[in-house]
């Protein structure tokens, strides 16, 4: 993530504290992979996809908001902080049990996954053929069973 989207990120959910709640966080995620799904042994989709969005968080008064977008420009961020925001006040008027967090100040992480073998260097053959087996052993779990879908993501 560059430095100009992560001011951005900060900017929006500073805005969030200015509107009212208690605790704003933006969160983003950058997913890329393959995914296939089967439905009664049969692939009805394959496809390599990527998804990019942010996920926008707020606390306050006792209720939470939460709102999501694909597009990280700053205006579509504050629109999806305005939703998070609106959601936290409708929600905060019908809570019963007030409460507080602990405030964590501000703070920027990043994270990246790391695993033994990489997703991508396995090959969509192999993929492909995991779901199948999934498919067939919920199929054949029960005679009782009509239809199955299994997906890898």
């Amino acid at each position: 993530m560059g430095r100009v989207l992560e001011d951005i990120l900060i900017s929006v959910a500073e805005h969030g504290l200015k509107e009212g709640a208690e605790f704003a966080e933006v969160r983003v995620q950058d997913f890329s992979g393959v995914y296939v799904r089967v439905v009664d042994g049969e692939i009805r989709n394959l496809v390599n996809r990527g998804e990019r969005g942010a996920a926008i968080r707020v606390f306050g008064g006792g209720a939470w908001g939460f709102s999501s977008t694909n597009n990280l420009k700053k205006q579509s961020l504050l629109e999806a902080l305005e939703n998070a925001v609106g959601l936290m006040k409708a929600t905060e008027r019908h809570t019963e049990m007030k409460f507080k967090l602990y405030p964590p100040g501000p703070f920027v992480e990043h994270l990246q996954l790391s695993a033994k073998k990489k997703l991508i260097d396995i090959p969509v053959e192999d993929k492909i053929k995991y779901v199948i087996e999934v498919n067939d052993a919920a199929k054949n779990k029960n005679p009782k069973i009509a239809s199955v879908s299994a997906v890898y993501r």
